[in-house]
């Protein structure tokens, strides 16, 4: 598949900003995480002209971290994600995950706010974007959010 076609490929051209971000996706498919975190890594180091690619690799690099439970990291890649672009509600939504998974939930109240502002994609946007970021997930996650601060303030 593409791990494998992309690897060959980047033994030839190691930097090659494009394929070390899908392949990375691939990794992360498969479940992969570390192996794909060192390739967003890379894609990231590279820079380039990538702009939108350099975006979703920070956010998927947000996402690995976040699915390998490493919280700050998470926030690092996240924070990494919106300084290159802020206009995704899919980096707000992670940033507002880590900080949940963190216990602070009225932090993370306030990005899953932010992600309701951002009512759809960048009309730039390219790649791999989720619809349920501008909606339906940050919203279900704001009411989640609500319920554990009423259930605090009454304990």
């Amino acid at each position: 598949g593409i791990i494998r076609i992309g690897a060959e490929v980047l033994r030839r051209d190691p930097d090659d900003v494009r394929l070390l971000y899908y392949v990375g996706n691939a990794l992360r498919n498969e479940g992969r995480l570390e192996e794909a975190i060192e390739s967003y890594t890379r894609c990231l180091e590279l820079g380039g002209g990538f702009h939108c690619g350099r975006h979703m690799a920070a956010y998927e690099l947000a996402v690995c971290h976040l699915l390998r439970q490493e919280w700050q990291l998470a926030i690092d890649a996240g924070m990494r994600a919106l300084r290159i672009d802020p206009r995704y509600a899919e980096t707000h939504c992670v940033l507002g995950d880590a900080y949940g998974a963190l216990g602070e939930i009225a932090y993370a109240r306030q990005w899953f706010k932010t992600a309701l502002t951002l009512r759809e994609p960048p009309a730039d946007a390219l790649l791999f974007i989720n619809p349920a970021a501008y909606g339906n997930y940050p919203r279900s996650r704001l009411r989640e959010c609500d319920r554990l601060l009423a259930r605090q303030a009454t304990s």
